[in-house]
């Protein structure tokens, strides 16, 4: 697996630890809004919770135009009939099994955790130098 795969499906990973059914994203977005802080990006957040994170361009993609990612934070929340998951608590347990990952009795959150991901890891290997990228607006609602 590409190390970028792996470090994208990490950050899943992390995410599918908060809780996110619909209608209660508070939680996700004051994490996104924190992840976004911690970076020195821009971050914005409206009273729906939506978060809006500018990373800046890297060197050489300064005056190209801005590229926006949207995304959104919560999920669809589905469950085998003998799981005693609870949505508006538990986190999701992610089953890696062999290049496949699965829930463990339950829908797996990829609709659209997997969208707050890719953004984040792109904008976390710009500002590391890894990659080069224009400006970048995660919009995440």
């Amino acid at each position: 697996m590409h190390p970028k795969t792996q470090q994208i499906l990490e950050v899943f990973e992390e995410i599918n630890k908060i809780p996110r059914l619909s209608k209660h994203e508070e939680e996700i977005s004051l994490w996104l809004q924190e992840w976004g802080r911690s970076r020195d990006f821009e971050v914005k957040a409206d009273s729906l919770n939506n978060v809006l994170i500018k990373a800046p361009a890297t060197s050489g993609y300064e005056n190209s135009p801005i590229l926006v990612l949207q995304g959104h934070m919560d999920m669809v929340c589905e469950k085998c009939k003998d799981s005693k998951h609870d949505f508006s608590r538990d986190p999701v347990k992610c089953i890696c099994d062999g290049n496949w990952m699965r829930g463990d009795g339950t829908s797996i959150g990829a609709d659209n955790g997997i969208a707050l991901a890719v953004g984040m890891v792109l904008a976390d290997a710009g500002q590391k130098g890894e990659i080069g990228h224009p400006p970048l607006e995660l919009l995440l609602r």
